[in-house]
């Protein structure tokens, strides 16, 4: 499909998640990271397409996410490039993302949300791990971490 074809559905799309697909705890929990002076970075599995206008509506400055086979170019196929966005490899992305911003781990602090105990390695490479909305798998990991829970 060429992105001319599929940018509508795809800028529509995110105007439906952001109109009715957002918990109110994470909208005010953005807005308060923000007027924190935090830097906001949405790392998602799910594909860059949709969510850095999903993003760009929400505020954030940056998007690590899993990049389609024909990123960049006119002609979209939903074959993932590289590597998903998910589980370690999510963590992996992240410490590119910040070697390539001139971040340095020791000088920066991290505060990570995640509603999946796949993001483990994210939030406890994070300063501050919280379980947001989480299932049964990430809610006990959470306790057993002493990880903030918030039901959203």
């Amino acid at each position: 499909v060429s992105r001319a074809r599929i940018l509508p559905a795809v800028e529509a799309y995110a105007d439906k998640v952001v109109a009715g697909n957002l918990c109110a705890g994470a909208l005010a929990q953005i807005a308060q990271d923000r007027a924190n002076g935090y830097r906001l970075l949405i790392a998602s599995a799910s594909y860059r397409l949709y969510v850095e206008p999903i993003a760009r509506r929400l505020g954030f400055d940056d998007v690590i996410a899993t990049d389609h086979f024909t990123q960049g170019v006119d002609y979209i196929r939903a074959k993932i490039a590289g590597e998903n966005c998910y589980d370690i490899a999510k963590l992996r992305m992240i410490q590119d993302w910040m070697a390539a911003q001139g971040i340095a781990r020791g000088e920066a602090h991290v505060r990570a949300y995640s509603d999946h105990v796949t993001d483990a390695p994210m939030l406890s490479f994070a300063d501050e791990g919280h379980a947001t909305n989480p299932h049964t798998p990430l809610r006990k990991l959470a306790l057993a971490r002493g990880w903030p829970i918030y039901h959203w």
